[in-house]
């Protein structure tokens, strides 16, 4: 999905496009190049929702309930990751397409 909407913003290409991609039609998008592209804010809110509905199944067969995800409370470990690892990588390999 990002490649096509990369290829909409980008070229000429008409944004109906999109519309072909949920159908059974088989539509050539070039890949976006992976540089850059960072899974930002993970939600789970559907799963989550589901999962209070199947806690409530396990609580009544055998007691045990799962935990809803939520990265929230490894916020500042993701950032630092983030930093340290990611940004500094991608830094780096757009200083070397650049030169």
């Amino acid at each position: 999905m990002i490649s096509a909407a990369m290829l909409i913003a980008r070229t000429r290409t008409p944004a109906m496009l999109l519309n072909e991609l949920f159908t059974p039609a088989r539509v050539h998008i070039p890949k976006a190049p992976a540089l850059g592209l960072l899974l930002e804010h993970p939600l789970f809110g559907n799963y989550n929702a589901s999962l209070e509905k199947t806690n409530v199944q396990l609580r009544g067969d055998s007691g045990a309930e799962r935990d809803a995800l939520d990265f929230s409370v490894h916020k500042e470990k993701m950032e630092t990751f983030k930093e340290e690892f990611i940004y500094k990588e991608i830094r780096s390999r757009e200083a070397e397409i650049s030169v």
